[in-house]
């Protein structure tokens, strides 16, 4: 066998083990996005259980339309989430008392 062969045969081989090694890699990022998207499902079920009143919100045809609709939505969590960062700091002080 000649140089030549010897190094095409190895080209293939390399090659090879980076098609594998790129289909792994796409094979985890698609089980990642699967992953997350049920993630995103269940919790927006769970805050629908607990605010009904989301699921009155209707989704628009463009993201421009969709801001415009759960702008109201979207400062209701804020503000949750405000008291929540509040509840926490006054915890934080009356721990270190």
């Amino acid at each position: 066998m000649t140089v030549e062969e010897r190094t095409a045969i190895v080209q293939r081989k390399v090659e090879q083990i980076e098609r594998q090694q790129f289909l792994r890699e796409n094979r985890c990022k698609e089980a990642e996005a699967k992953s997350e998207l049920r993630r995103k499902i269940i919790i927006g079920e769970m805050f629908i259980k607990q605010f009904p009143i989301a699921s009155q919100f209707t989704p628009g045809k463009s993201s421009d339309e969709n801001n415009q609709i759960f702008k109201p939505l979207d400062d209701y969590m804020e503000a949750l989430a405000e008291c929540q960062r509040l509840y926490q700091k006054m915890e934080d002080v009356l721990m270190r008392q």
